[in-house]
C-alpha cells in the first residue's frame, strides 16, 4: 500500500474523499434563500473577513458553510 505524505495510506485518503462528497450531497439540502440570508447575516458581522470570505471565529469558508443544513453560526447569529 502506497503512502500519502508518509503518514496516511492512499486508500484511506480515497475513502475519506468519497465519504466527504457523499456527505456533501446529502447535507446540502437547505433552500437557496436560506443560505443567502445566512450569508447576508455573516457579511454584516464584525467576525466576517470579506476579503477571504471566512469567519474569524470558526475559520470556515462561509459561502460554502451557509448551505449546509446542520451548520451553525459559532456565535449564534443563525
Amino acid at each position: 500500500m502506497k503512502l500519502v505524505s508518509n503518514t496516511i495510506p492512499k486508500m484511506l485518503v480515497n475513502d475519506m474523499v468519497e465519504d466527504y462528497w457523499m456527505y456533501i450531497e446529502r447535507a446540502r439540502d437547505i433552500p437557496y434563500e436560506s443560505g443567502s440570508s445566512r450569508l447576508n447575516i455573516c457579511k454584516e458581522c464584525d467576525r466576517y473577513n470579506n476579503l477571504m470570505k471566512i469567519c474569524k471565529e470558526c475559520k470556515c469558508v462561509m459561502p460554502l458553510k451557509v448551505n449546509f443544513i446542520r451548520s451553525k453560526c459559532p456565535i449564534g447569529k443563525w
